[in-house]
């Protein structure tokens, strides 16, 4: 075969590939467009479960570039949140906090000196078994409201929750000892956040409500759903609508002054305070 004839087959095989090559590459560009939208679809998907999503329209122009975007509005937060709830002791704990609730939120007990521990659940079998957290304290003198005894509940992960959207606290605790003829039967709760004081551990916000038991129809180790309106609550510092944007974690404590002739009594009253969950609704 002529040399010129051998080049002209060659150079004519080359142009074949590159023309073949030039027909797939848009082809390669548009599969690759494809999947590069269905990952967009796949995270705006994921994202929208989220309090932010964020969807967005990628389209590419001949050098490359976005022509467009565009945000969705942020989802509003849901009403209905676990604050915390499923109380197991802490793995490693070798100090307060002892105790974690499932939603990853650490639990801390507190007493003043007026009152004396004597009893309380101290092993997951006990949480379990009355699916609550729950100490038990007594008093030998009369007390005051420099007085009190209590658990404060972290939010989960021990981080924040924006209840702006919910109206109510939902609560179920009791009094495990309420057959004590000085057992004391008004708990205080107090929903805080915002920042706290290294200091004085005061919170920037913070909104109370006295909650008076019922022994009435409480279940069989004392305890009862209480549904509060948070509209109902007052507020020691900030304000509510800042509060319910940004709570931390939410205190139930038993506080001298509430029950005077309970507060003077120096027997039969031991009073076990339980917890067993605390969430938000409508």
């Amino acid at each position: 075969m002529p040399v010129d004839w051998k080049i002209r087959a060659f150079f004519n095989l080359g142009m074949k590939a590159v023309s073949e090559s030039a027909f797939r590459l848009p082809q390669f560009f548009q599969q690759e467009t494809d999947m590069a939208n269905l990952r967009m679809g796949y995270i705006g998907k994921s994202f929208s479960m989220g309090i932010l999503g964020i969807v967005g329209t990628l389209v590419a122009c001949g050098g490359g570039g976005i022509t467009s975007t565009e945000a969705s509005v942020a989802t509003p937060p849901s009403p209905y949140i676990l604050f915390a709830s499923s109380f197991l002791g802490k793995a490693g704990a070798s100090g307060n906090p002892w105790v974690i609730s499932g939603e990853g939120g650490d639990v801390y007990s507190f007493e003043s000196a007026g009152f004396a521990y004597n009893w309380g659940l101290q092993n997951d079998a006990a949480r379990i078994e009355r699916q609550a957290v729950g100490n038990q304290y007594a008093h030998s003198a009369a007390i005051t409201s420099a007085d009190y005894f209590g658990f404060s509940f972290k939010a989960p992960a021990n981080g924040t929750v924006n209840a702006s959207q919910s109206g109510t606290l939902v609560i179920s605790m009791g009094n495990g000892a309420a057959s004590n003829v000085n057992s004391h039967n008004t708990f205080v709760i107090d929903i805080q956040g915002g920042t706290q004081d290294s200091s004085t551990y005061a919170w920037s916000n913070q909104c109370s409500v006295d909650q008076v038991l019922d022994n009435s129809t409480n279940n069989t180790y004392g305890l009862k759903t209480y549904r509060i309106a948070l509209s109902g609550l007052t507020c020691s510092a900030g304000t509510l609508a800042a509060l319910k944007a940004d709570i931390k974690q939410i205190s139930v404590k038993v506080v001298g002054g509430k029950e005077p002739t309970k507060d003077s009594s120096t027997a039969n009253n031991s009073t076990l305070m339980q917890v067993s969950y605390i969430g938000f609704a409508l």
